[in-house]
């Protein structure tokens, strides 16, 4: 993990990560964020927020998952591409 985090301050990429983006790591990690003057408006404009998620196959092993690459270096390719 050390090593990954060391390639990953050499990348260009600075993007801070408040939000998922291309897909998330666990159930309830925030994909959208609303701001608005007021409480009723930020809930419409939460009605808005559409999401599609793509449900991924499940790692139930741990030989399965020591055959995926790490999901934080998954999510530095699609992040700094």
């Amino acid at each position: 993990m050390e090593q990954l985090a060391a390639e990953a301050a050499l990348r260009p990429c600075t993007r801070a990560e408040l939000l998922a983006d291309a897909f998330t790591l666990h159930v309830g990690e925030p994909v959208a964020l609303v701001a608005a003057p007021t409480r009723l408006e930020a809930r419409q404009a939460l009605a808005g927020v559409a999401v599609e998620w793509e449900p991924l196959a499940p790692v139930l092993s741990l030989e399965e998952a020591e055959s995926l690459p790490p999901l934080a270096e998954l999510r530095l390719e699609v992040e700094c591409e």
